[in-house]
């Protein structure tokens, strides 16, 4: 499931940094990098969601796209990694 805003930063990404949640340096983290360039987030979300509307991502492909340590997938990533075997289940 892919979830896409008007914006890059809407109230449900401002709600990581304004939660009581989450530890403080996990919410500062969370708004250093939304925030350093709201518009190029909002450019690799519509990449990735282009990514997994052609099939490129997707539980039948064994491909994923997901938060990494480094932020978020880019459809080049993705491609590059190895499917995950969960799809196989599927293909039976």
């Amino acid at each position: 499931m892919i979830a896409l805003g008007p914006t890059a930063v809407t109230d449900l990404t401002r709600s990581l940094w304004e939660t009581d949640g989450l530890p403080p340096e996990m919410q500062q983290g969370f708004k250093t990098w939304f925030m350093a360039d709201p518009d190029a987030h909002m450019r690799s979300s519509l990449d990735l969601f282009r990514y997994a509307a052609i099939g490129g991502a997707d539980h039948l492909s064994g491909f994923y796209i997901g938060q990494r340590a480094d932020g978020f997938d880019t459809p080049a990533g993705v491609a590059a990694l190895p499917p995950s075997p969960a799809g196989l289940l599927l293909k039976r």
